[in-house]
């Protein structure tokens, strides 16, 4: 029984990081499995605006999310209105913004766990790669390259283009193993 009670009390004592480790984890899977099922690059000039919709939109929803599970927002929120005395304790309104700034870091685990996860895998960012138009970025990846590199650069993200990527007249294919 003592064995128990000691492992109860590990658990206990820690639950915030363990909650933490969990949310990660959590965090880990649904990007992974967001990105197998739901995510397809569509290889045209769009690729930019799409990858930035699903590298951003889930951490925005998450960050919402965190908001709206955190119990110290809705005491915070509805005390505001019922009693202002509380949320401002004697005219001070730095009290408000210590407790909302911990709220949003509460918050912010979430969506920065996405991101990192995210940005990891590359899937994400390599398709709003491809599709970026921005001079400067285009030249920095075609330079010295062929003049198809400019036009086939949002095929690469799909595995479906032969551009040269090592700088001579040699083309290679690009292959993705998924």
């Amino acid at each position: 029984m003592d064995g128990f009670q000691t492992i109860l009390k590990f658990f206990i004592n820690r639950r915030t990081a363990i909650g933490y480790s969990f949310m990660a984890l959590l965090t880990l899977g649904s990007e992974r499995v967001f990105s197998l099922v739901a995510f397809r690059c569509p290889c045209s000039n769009e690729n930019f605006r799409y990858g930035l919709v699903f590298l951003f939109s889930p951490a925005f929803v998450l960050l919402v999310i965190g908001y709206f599970l955190n119990s110290k927002t809705w005491k915070l929120f509805t005390g505001c209105w019922v009693n202002p005395r509380k949320i401002f304790p004697k005219g001070n309104i730095c009290h408000f913004f210590y407790i909302f700034g911990q709220i949003t870091l509460n918050a912010l685990v979430a969506p920065v766990m996405w991101l990192s996860v995210a940005l990891l895998n590359g899937t994400f960012y390599e398709c709003a790669m491809s599709g970026l138009r921005n001079p400067a970025y285009l030249d920095a990846i075609c330079r010295n390259k062929s003049v198809k590199c400019f036009e086939e650069l949002h095929k690469v993200a799909c595995g479906k283009t032969m551009t040269c990527f090592l700088g001579g007249p040699t083309e290679v294919r690009i292959s993705k193993a998924r």
